[in-house]
């Protein structure tokens, strides 16, 4: 790769977290849910840590980054959450999070930054609680959110999961537990 190429993904990168930073930030700011509200928060504080990951790279490589703007989906998206409310946004966030977990698999500065591994039992019990024969896949949305996405943000506010961490969801008689490796 060549240093063009480099400063190229950076800047791309540094984007990517100045979007999430901001689209945080204004989910945190519309939140009635405090422990919510303060979980947005340090989503935006880690988005801005990235952020100034890419901002030092691109200064190494002699390309400094400028004054950055959220782009305009990120802009809409801040748009859709005041009108509709944050709660309305967590799916279409969490796949761009996927998505960005993707992106940077691939990219050496990017170590340590993985969603929750889902095991193959947890998997199963997602699928088959997760479906009503009525709803269809309806009620996995549920499951998710308050099987996984509630007790990981509850487990990074109360300091049991910290950036980095290898998360593992797993099935047990209760339901879904997350836990370290």
């Amino acid at each position: 790769m060549t240093q063009l190429d480099d400063i190229g993904r950076y800047r791309e990168n540094l984007q990517d977290e100045t979007d999430g930073a901001a689209t945080y930030r204004a989910l945190a700011s519309l939140e009635s849910d405090p422990h919510l509200a303060e979980l947005y928060v340090r989503l935006a504080e880690t988005e801005e840590r990235h952020g100034k990951l890419w901002a030092d790279k691109l200064n190494e490589a002699g390309a400094p980054p400028g004054d950055l703007k959220p782009t305009r989906r990120a802009r809409i998206l801040i748009w859709l959450a005041g009108r509709l409310g944050p709660g309305m946004l967590v799916s279409t966030i969490a796949a761009q999070e996927r998505a960005g977990q993707f992106m940077y698999d691939d990219q050496p500065e990017a170590v340590g930054t993985s969603l929750p591994e889902i095991t193959a039992s947890a998997a199963e019990w997602l699928a088959d609680e997760g479906y009503d024969p009525t709803f269809g896949a309806c009620p996995l949305k549920r499951l998710l959110q308050t099987g996984i996405a509630d007790p990981l943000a509850m487990g990074i506010l109360e300091g049991e999961f910290r950036e980095g961490d290898t998360v593992i969801a797993d099935a047990t008689p209760e339901g879904i537990a997350l836990r370290r490796p």
